[in-house]
């Protein structure tokens, strides 16, 4: 990201003025991120944003069709997402204090005093923090259930964009089919005491098998969330074969955590390392039933006959 730097009032709806005819014929969403862009370079400014600036930018947002500006919207990193979401709404007041959380560390913040090195003033980026409820997640950003601005709870609504992450390292074919990786829901900081499970799926017919949570030192990084949010991510578990006695047919392998009622599933064998890649395509039971390993159908699909 280029560094970006306050603007002021004037400069910001300059800016919008720029922007407003590109989103209104054909939106895109790099307009969008500019137009974020714009909104979180003004909030940078010592006064913050002022509402005229965010009516002028709702303007902009509702001249383009909606149908096509409210998807451009949703694909959008989760802070953008919100902040739009909250300016689109009309909602000025929350919609103010997100955007100064969002410049936070991203925009150079106007400073009249001389620093000891002479270097420009900034600030840390600030985590992304989540409420978990009722198997609804939702960004905890300024305004979030704050009765002074009556925001509803769908514009901090991101579960649409949370996904489970997964990596199949390592199989093991003997008695039992082995199996280990990492696994994490984005945002999600992992837990030893997440639920995490195997499913193998025939049509409406579901088998699991519970994993085991591991801590991963390898997948410790940076700082802040990045030293915690995959630190318990491993699994591994063990399939035993009884369950499969019968009932032949292709099951197709997935890997589901829940975390506090949040619940997100993937299929496994998208994304595999090299030990892992070994075992695809072999046979994990000789006898009666054959169970082969199939890694040909967009993921690995256990073949039972």
């Amino acid at each position: 990201m280029a560094e970006l730097a306050a603007i002021s009032a004037d400069e910001a709806d300059a800016a919008i003025a720029e922007l407003a005819p590109d989103l209104a014929a054909t939106p895109t969403k790099d307009q969008l991120s500019a137009l974020h862009d714009v909104l979180i370079q003004c909030a940078a400014q010592e006064d913050g944003i002022p509402d005229s600036v965010l009516c002028t930018a709702g303007t902009a947002l509702a001249a383009g069709d909606p149908e096509i500006v409210d998807g451009l919207i949703e694909g959008l990193p989760t802070r953008p997402r919100v902040a739009l979401r909250l300016v689109r709404a009309g909602l000025t007041g929350a919609a103010a204090l997100t955007l100064v959380d969002n410049a936070t560390g991203v925009v150079t913040v106007p400073f009249h005093a001389a620093t000891s090195s002479g270097a420009a003033r900034t600030g840390w980026r600030l985590p992304l923090l989540t409420v978990i409820e009722s198997g609804r997640i939702f960004a905890d950003l300024p305004g979030f259930r704050d009765p002074r601005f009556g925001a509803p709870d769908d514009c901090y609504d991101i579960g649409a964009a949370v996904k489970l992450r997964a990596h199949l390292d390592d199989a093991v074919i003997g008695r039992r089919l082995a199996l280990a990786g990492w696994a994490a829901i984005d945002i999600v900081r992992s837990r030893q005491d997440e639920t995490v499970r195997v499913v193998a799926a025939k049509g409406e017919r579901e088998l699991s098998w519970p994993a085991r949570r591991h801590r991963r030192a390898d997948l410790v990084s940076g700082t802040g969330e990045g030293l915690h949010r995959r630190a318990w991510a491993g699994w591994s578990v063990r399939l035993d074969s009884a369950p499969f006695s019968g009932d032949k047919g292709a099951w197709a392998l997935s890997l589901e955590v829940e975390h506090d009622g949040l619940s997100r599933r993937t299929r496994m064998g998208t994304s595999v390392g090299e030990l892992a890649a070994r075992a695809a395509g072999g046979v994990w039971r000789a006898e009666r039933p054959t169970i082969r390993i199939d890694a040909r159908k967009g993921g690995w699909v256990l073949v039972v006959s």
